[in-house]
């Protein structure tokens, strides 16, 4: 069936074709394109089949809004802004999904928010990102009017007509799965997108091979999140459990924590869907940077006050796993905080407390490890006698291993 685009319902039916599952050839910016429901598997194999199309390669799509592809994939904070800067517009985004799309085999998906305006009000009224592949067979040219997709649209279940269409530049393609990267050079300039990568609008206050930490605000309140990051290199299955995993302990040992009396960032909230945790942003600065600037005295205070809080989390049953002076905030007032609860687990292990004391050991001076034991003997007792024993032990084996997680 071939609807005029200036029907005044066409939309309206290319939108229900598509959730009925059917195949629609409409058209976009660039040429003419061969859509369905991208989350239908029956539909996006039938698109495979019809353009002999590899498998391996993924399906691009389009939505409006762009809050439409969040369901299904993950938009970190540089994603979002270069959405707000570019979309809708000529520019496609790579990023990492969060769960199953049948247009997706990688565990990624490319989507972008179409500048043709029945494309956007398709992708809208279909309510589910739409597959935007061009009607073609794979590996021949575009069709930049109905009759050049004949074929594809006497095979669908419907085919919208706007007439021959005007060629223009395709659109830039940036991948977002690790770091940025420019896959294409499209209608956007690769220095317009360098440009926009650059604005501190979204800065990241640190990153990490696991997660990244960035301003936000909860419930009005301003915050830190902390977002773990996907990772492309693995399956997407074993990923999502991984990053959920992490999430949640992370979430329960810095709860647990807290409530112990250890010194920490206050939790907020944690999004187990989003792998994000919302944590309190203290005035602080890391003490591996401010203890060189202090003056032996407070030095000395600094250490022990760690000491007291390793003490404390030991007690409670919580092992730390990175326990160096980069994981501890120092307060203008000199109060000390713990932070990155991220390798923690619930643990009464010796080995893992004495590998805890080992970590902040090479990372001071003999004299202040001397000042940290000290004040983290008297705050454990006698359990501090076989943590320093083990302790002992470890170091004479001439290497420690430093739990990664599970």
């Amino acid at each position: 069936m071939i609807v005029s685009i200036k029907q005044k319902n066409a939309a309206a039916l290319a939108a229900k074709a598509i959730r009925a599952g059917k195949l629609v050839v409409y058209p976009t910016e660039t040429s003419y394109a061969l859509g369905c429901d991208a989350t239908n598997p029956k539909a996006v194999e039938a698109i495979y089949r019809l353009k002999r199309r590899p498998r391996e390669k993924d399906l691009p799509v389009i939505v409006s809004p762009v809050s439409q592809i969040e369901k299904y994939a993950l938009l970190s904070p540089l994603a979002k802004k270069l959405c707000k800067k570019f979309l809708p517009g000529p520019l496609t985004l790579v990023v990492p999904l969060k769960k199953p799309l049948a247009a997706s085999k990688s565990g990624s998906v490319a989507f972008r928010v179409s500048v043709n305006p029945f494309a956007r009000l398709l992708a809208r009224l279909s309510g589910v990102p739409v597959v935007s592949t061009s009607a073609n067979v794979s590996g021949e040219q575009p069709a930049f009017s109905l009759e050049d997709a004949r074929q594809f649209a006497e095979k669908s279940g419907l085919a919208i007509d706007a007439g021959p269409l005007v060629l223009s530049p395709p659109s830039t393609i940036v991948c977002l799965l690790n770091g940025p990267k420019i896959l294409r050079q499209g209608k956007i300039p690769e220095g317009q997108i360098l440009e926009a990568l650059e604005e501190p609008a979204v800065k990241e206050f640190s990153r990490g091979a696991e997660a990244s930490l960035f301003p936000a605000v909860f419930m009005g309140t301003p915050c830190l999140c902390k977002q773990r990051l996907a990772k492309a290199y693995r399956a997407r299955e074993l990923d999502e459990k991984l990053r959920t995993t992490r999430t949640k302990r992370e979430a329960k040992t810095l709860a647990a924590a807290s409530a112990a009396g250890v010194p920490t960032p206050q939790l907020f909230h944690a999004d187990l869907a989003k792998k994000q945790i919302f944590i309190e942003k203290l005035g602080a600065k890391l003490l591996r940077t401010s203890l060189p600037k202090l003056p032996p005295a407070k030095q000395r205070t600094a250490a022990s006050n760690a000491g007291k809080i390793l003490a404390k989390l030991h007690a409670a049953g919580i092992c730390h796993g990175d326990s160096t002076t980069s994981n501890f905030l120092l307060a203008p007032d000199g109060a000390l905080f713990l932070i990155d609860f991220g390798l923690a687990q619930f643990s009464s292990s010796v080995e893992e407390q004495a590998t805890d004391l080992l970590l902040f050991k090479k990372s001071v001076s003999p004299g202040l490890f001397a000042a940290f034991y000290k004040a983290y003997a008297k705050q454990r007792g006698k359990d501090a006698v076989l943590v320093l024993d083990r302790l002992a032990k470890i170091e004479s084996r001439g290497r420690y291993v430093v739990r990664q997680g599970t």
